[in-house]
């Protein structure tokens, strides 16, 4: 106990270095750790958590890899991503849509249905407000959302239901 008050600042890594963040939060037998993280992120009561192999492989030679920091699985039916970003978060928008499709990807197995695919949900961890909003926590998600007033050409079909 006395060595621990005798540690400088200096002396301990930042839990924002990725690293320390992944040997807390990905690795095996620490799983409680990471439910815990996620159960307060997410807001969601967690039963099962899964840690899965990081690597999306590449489906051709000159496709871009991509490893992400930390893929688990959540209740069986749910892809975690956790990603943490403390540099250069320059189009950190597109990274994050583009693993999140790749995850949803790596789910469809050839002649099975879309619906098959588990739902995908995508954290990124980051000490840049990209959003430029006062909020710790920013939420977004991929959806359709009417925007504008449909216009609709008769093409002949029975009318459609909104």
């Amino acid at each position: 106990m006395n060595q621990l008050k005798n540690l400088k600042e200096i002396d301990m890594l930042p839990l924002s270095n990725d690293y320390v963040f992944k040997r807390i939060f990905g690795k095996g037998g620490n799983e409680k750790i990471l439910k815990s993280l996620l159960e307060a992120i997410l807001r969601i009561k967690i039963q099962k958590i899964e840690l899965k192999n990081p690597e999306i492989p590449k489906e051709t030679i000159d496709e871009k890899l991509s490893i992400l920091d930390i893929k688990a699985e959540i209740n069986d039916n749910t892809i975690i991503d956790i990603e943490l970003q403390v540099g250069n978060t320059t189009s950190i928008e597109r990274r994050l849509v583009v693993y999140n499709a790749k995850l949803i990807a790596g789910e469809i197995k050839v002649s099975e249905k879309y619906q098959k695919a588990k739902d995908t949900i995508v954290i990124c961890i980051m000490n840049d407000n990209v959003v430029k909003r006062n909020a710790y926590l920013s939420l977004a998600m991929l959806k359709y959302e009417k925007t504008e007033e449909i216009r609709y050409v008769d093409m002949k079909y029975e009318k459609e239901v909104d």
